[in-house]
């Protein structure tokens, strides 16, 4: 905001546009329910014309985006949902898309983000779809946290309902090899042992 309203900006041309388009629809939704106005006499052709053409070719290209997005099999419903609404981590865009053609899910594929050029590789954009996907989820009613760290990759993208990490797509083991308990959830980067198991078998070595 500083930036723009000294006229210099670093944002390129499609961050801009991105911004507009957003503003676009408050713009509109204020003119029209607050002010009980019609935005084309509040704003003029001039202006009304010119948000409606840059937040039309913006909002077909995150449409394109979206597309390319729903085209590729995830493996995991949590990455699916979350990839939909994540945002870039440089610019905050959200014209992220497969930086190739890519019919399912691979932990060594990146998404580019249409507005500023960044990449972002799996193990950045997995954990943080995945926590898009289930952070209003987290601990309900005091129950355990939907995903966790997983214990073969390390990454935060662990899906308990799924019982698989979103990145790697490995699954832990529920039951501790040492006294046959339940792992629970919190527990699981000590798998295939629980926690106490995990810490007996420290202190004995």
């Amino acid at each position: 905001r500083n930036e723009i309203e000294h006229y210099y900006t670093k944002a390129n041309k499609k961050a801009l546009e991105g911004l507009v388009s957003d503003a676009f629809v408050v713009v509109r939704g204020f003119i029209a329910t607050e002010l009980k106005e019609d935005p084309l006499k509040v704003l003029g052709d001039e202006i009304w014309q010119a948000m409606l053409e840059v937040s039309d070719v913006f909002e077909a290209e995150r449409a394109e985006c979206a597309k390319s997005l729903a085209a590729v099999d995830w493996e995991s419903s949590a990455l699916a949902e979350g990839i939909m609404n994540l945002t870039c981590p440089s610019c905050s865009g959200s014209l992220l898309r497969p930086d190739g053609d890519y019919k399912s899910y691979r932990d060594d594929m990146v998404l580019q983000c249409r507005a500023c050029g960044e990449t972002s590789d799996a193990n950045d954009f997995v954990p943080r779809a995945v926590a898009c996907a289930l952070d209003h989820l987290a601990y309900p009613d005091g129950g355990e946290t939907p995903y966790t760290d997983c214990p073969q990759c390390g990454a935060e993208a662990y899906v308990m309902d799924e019982q698989r990490c979103a990145l790697c797509g490995e699954s832990a083991e529920y039951t501790c090899a040492r006294c046959g308990g339940e792992i629970p959830a919190g527990e699981l980067s000590s798998s295939p042992f629980c926690s106490c198991c995990a810490y007996m078998m420290s202190k004995d070595d």
